[in-house]
């Protein structure tokens, strides 16, 4: 395609003519070469030396293909220690293409932590859609709860219907995300480096729903307690009457589903350390924005009553019970925490890019030029 060529057309390689028979869909080990200048070309060893291009100050670089059997990086290590001074660079299967494993790596971890990320704002979500849903229910619950039905009852009928909700989600996203690779692969496969390996993995896709699953659980579980744990005459004067306390199992329930979303992904991560971390500050950050919701609470019971009434109206509808303002600032809170993180990863990576590249770079470069000759070449 560069050169406008097609088999049985004749190209000049150094000194030497070759007619090409072929165009190789797939080369072997392609994704372990490195920057390469040009496409490459396969010819045989003999057709090598009569081009010419291997003479003294020629950058030349052999690659051997060794088939060991067993594990080869005792002898990798053995090699080095014996040679420390050679020129040659020993790679095994399990670094063949570090360059490129460590970018895969990375790239694993940034999707492992996007998706951390949107979890944890579906949570939210859940929580609050919840809550809303529970709220439109109060007035059942209420009449449930006069003809006799227990708390427990109540509780485990409005869980198993979030269970079924977030079952069902959980399916529809397992099957776009199984999906999804077959489809990016059929657009986009000719231009990635290494050609993948289609196929079913059950265990990330059983990972993603054990986190999905909990990541529900934990934000539903606080307002079905709220509900439970509410008596039938409160019930009727819930709107304005919101002080339920829930007792201890269910925040020790929820800490433990905590835990467990925080265990699963640190024991999935590459990067343990850096998903642990993440983890912590994705904690702090729902904590921050627990107590901005409740500081914004309490700064609208604090301030005078304005004269305006459509002010005072919003402003009293701030701190009335059951206002939203806490699920607002934290859903609020968690998209921008999102979108700022986005920005400054991507002004870091302009910023990277604009101290590595030159601001004016050449139109034409000179490669294999021996130390000897700098200062001829250089007057020329």
């Amino acid at each position: 395609e560069r050169l406008g060529v097609k088999s049985g057309d004749t190209v000049r390689i150094g000194a030497q003519r070759f007619t090409l028979r072929g165009v190789i869909a797939y080369e072997p080990d392609r994704a372990g070469q490195g920057f390469e200048l040009g496409p490459s070309v396969l010819i045989s060893k003999r057709d090598l030396a009569a081009t010419g291009l291997v003479s003294p100050g020629s950058l030349v670089r052999y690659h051997y293909r060794i088939v060991y059997p067993g594990d080869p990086q005792p002898a990798i290590d053995r090699l080095n220690a014996a040679f420390p001074d050679a020129g040659w660079q020993i790679n095994g299967r399990r670094n063949g293409a570090p360059g490129l494993s460590t970018f895969i790596e990375d790239l694993t971890q940034f999707m492992t932590l996007v998706g951390l990320t949107a979890l944890m704002v579906a949570g939210v979500g859940v929580g609050n859609g919840v809550s809303a849903y529970l709220d439109t229910k109060v007035r059942t619950i209420a009449t449930l709860k006069s003809l006799g039905a227990d708390s427990g009852l109540i509780f485990r009928v409005y869980l198993l219907q979030v269970l079924l909700v977030a079952m069902a989600a959980t399916v529809l996203g397992l099957v776009l995300g199984a999906v999804a690779p077959f489809g990016i692969v059929s657009v986009i496969g000719d231009a990635l480096p290494v050609p993948p390996r289609m196929g079913l993995y059950p265990t990330p896709l059983l990972v993603a729903a054990l986190q999905g699953l909990m990541i529900a659980l934990v934000f539903a579980l606080w307002p079905l307690a709220q509900a439970r744990v509410t008596p039938a005459a409160r019930l009727f004067r819930a709107r304005v009457e919101t002080d339920r306390q829930v007792g201890k199992a269910i925040p020790a329930l929820i800490a433990l589903l905590a835990l467990a979303v925080v265990a699963l992904a640190v024991l999935s991560a590459a990067d343990r350390l850096l998903a642990l971390g993440f983890a912590g500050a994705a904690f702090g950050v729902l904590l921050l924005l627990r107590v901005i919701g409740w500081g914004a609470i309490r700064l609208a019971c604090a301030v005078p009553r304005p004269a305006n009434p459509t002010l005072r109206m919003a402003i009293a509808n701030l701190h009335r019970p059951g206002a939203a303002t806490p699920q607002v600032v934290m859903a609020l809170g968690l998209g921008l925490t999102l979108f700022a993180t986005l920005a400054v990863v991507e002004a870091n990576m302009r910023a990277q890019v604009d101290r590595t590249l030159p601001r004016t770079a050449p139109d034409f470069f000179f490669i294999d030029i021996p130390k000897a000759d700098i200062d001829r070449f250089t007057a020329q």
